[in-house]
């Protein structure tokens, strides 16, 4: 295998795309990272990896949740790189702000969603706030500060599964 052979290209929205080597056991995270990390205009939710294959057989092409990689810390899709492969971040929607001036001011913010999981966390603590349902529950086994008339959102509320953060 040649040496220009083991490398790795990073291209699309990144503040350096182009093509590194393949070191030892870079992922696809650390393949954004030596691009320079995403730009305003990166779609983080469409990035791919494509994987180089014959000329006759099938396409080799994995999505990436960046998202669930950086955020969640889940490393279900923050693939480890081969020779050759290509990792793409397109370009997401992105608009430049004008007036007939010429003058602009561009002012993007975002807004936090409540999650299921937020939901679910409310839910319980308005039932466990409840008088009259409070005393229809029993003890809960792993909370021994549990009261019939003290409302309490027990410890295992604050700590969700992986599943249950998005």
């Amino acid at each position: 295998v040649s040496r220009q052979s083991k490398i790795y290209y990073v291209l699309g929205q990144v503040n350096a795309p182009g093509a590194f080597p393949v070191q030892g056991r870079e992922t696809v995270l650390d393949a954004i990272l030596a691009g320079g990390g995403l730009n305003i205009r990166a779609a983080q939710d469409s990035i791919i990896l494509s994987r180089p294959t014959a000329p006759d057989g099938c396409r080799v092409v994995l999505p990436v949740c960046y998202r669930a990689i950086v955020q969640l810390g889940d490393t279900t899709t923050n693939y480890q790189l081969m020779p050759g492969d290509r990792v793409y971040v397109p370009r997401g929607q992105f608009h430049n702000a004008s007036t007939g001036e010429g003058r602009s001011l561009h002012v993007t913010f975002g807004i936090r969603l409540p999650t299921a999981w937020d939901a679910l966390q409310q839910l319980v603590a308005d039932a466990l706030g409840d008088p009259a349902l409070r005393e229809y529950l029993p003890p809960l086994a792993d909370d021994p500060g549990f009261s019939r008339t003290r409302p309490r959102t027990p410890a295992w509320v604050s700590r969700p599964c992986s599943s249950c953060r998005a």
